[in-house]
């Protein structure tokens, strides 16, 4: 009975000396694992940085060739110049279209090809008279009426059919200017005018003539070595073509 007892203990002894031994064994699997993984990554680090260093180092090798030192040139940021308000001219700015229909119907070409002209404005009344340098993209108002059809007054009026003269020097329009307000209508007078065409020097030619007018209120107004030439609708139904002198 007592032998049986002591080979019963030599075998538990036997079976936990193996599970010692096993559970020794991955630990020191585990371990070598461990310390391999730590020589890749410190081995990639190490290629890693010393591809970077060598890169840098070819870059700032680079940078040396193309800008050498020269002991006898001073390099200075020079500040950026901003130009000051007055320096900027509103003709050079470009001219905002309010109404690109009516500056296409009313646009007509300086004889000399080298201006445009056109009149724009909104609710289909003719308010700005604008001039254009071609190629420059330099457009000026040369003229601009006080007309706001929500909010008009006796007096005030409309620009309508500008055409060039002979010479490029001078525009004809007319003036559609309000005399009174009716019940349910308004009473105008066309007026003729004459302008240089940088603006100045506008004159009145004749007051109330009486013309067909068209669409954006056009006519068949031109201005000729003769003098401006419409047709008069005062003296019959079909009307007659008449010219004024201009000096």
């Amino acid at each position: 009975m007592n032998e049986i007892n002591l080979n019963s203990q030599l075998q538990n002894q036997i079976d936990s000396s193996n599970v010692n031994t096993s559970n020794n064994r991955v630990v020191i699997i585990v371990l070598v694992m461990f310390a391999l993984a730590s020589l890749l990554l410190n081995a990639y680090f190490f290629f890693t940085n010393k591809k970077l260093n060598n890169r840098l180092h070819e870059i700032e090798s680079n940078t040396v060739e193309q800008n050498p030192k020269d002991e006898n040139i001073t390099i200075q940021n020079e500040p950026t110049q901003i130009p000051e308000e007055s320096d900027v001219s509103n003709e050079d700015e470009e001219y905002v279209i309010s109404n690109s229909e009516m500056m296409n119907f009313t646009k007509k070409l300086s004889p000399n090809g080298k201006y445009n002209l056109w009149l724009d404005g909104e609710n289909f009344s003719g308010q700005k008279l604008v001039v254009n340098e071609i190629g420059k993209n330099k457009s000026v108002v040369i003229l601009e009426s006080q007309y706001d059809s929500d909010d008009a007054k006796v007096g005030d009026y409309s620009l309508a059919s500008p055409v060039w003269s002979f010479d490029d020097n001078k525009i004809a329009y007319l003036r559609f200017v309000i005399r009174s307000f009716g019940q349910f209508d308004v009473d105008m007078r066309i007026d003729l005018h004459t302008i240089n065409a940088d603006g100045t020097d506008d004159k009145l030619i004749k007051e109330d003539i009486k013309i067909v007018t068209g669409q954006y209120s056009s006519t068949d107004l031109e201005w000729s070595k003769q003098g401006i030439t419409y047709t008069d609708m005062s003296s019959s139904v079909d009307g007659e073509k008449i010219t004024i002198p201009i000096n």
